[in-house]
């Protein structure tokens, strides 16, 4: 569905840029989030569980997590470091 090329020239090219900006959208059945779970006979049949769960986790951590920086013992913030380790799985 994302390939086509009457759509989307050079459908294999990364290009994100092709999706910035409503001038730029190549189709107007892409600019709906659910274009991510298919269209017509074919769209996944757990798109709304799929939604649901994912608000159901955000408005669970929003609720009970003091989401923040961390802080020392004088009451202090402590800034992350940003170091980078190489591996395969993050």
């Amino acid at each position: 569905m994302t390939r086509n090329e009457a759509m989307f020239p050079s459908p294999n090219t990364f290009d994100p840029e092709r999706f910035f900006g409503p001038e730029k959208m190549a189709s107007e059945a892409f600019q709906d989030v659910e274009a991510v779970f298919g269209f017509g006979r074919r769209f996944c049949p757990g798109r709304f569980f799929a939604e649901e769960s994912i608000w159901m986790f955000m408005t669970n951590m929003i609720a009970t997590m003091d989401i923040g920086k961390a802080v020392d013992e004088k009451g202090g913030n402590i800034e992350a470091e940003g170091e980078y380790f190489g591996s395969f799985v993050r």
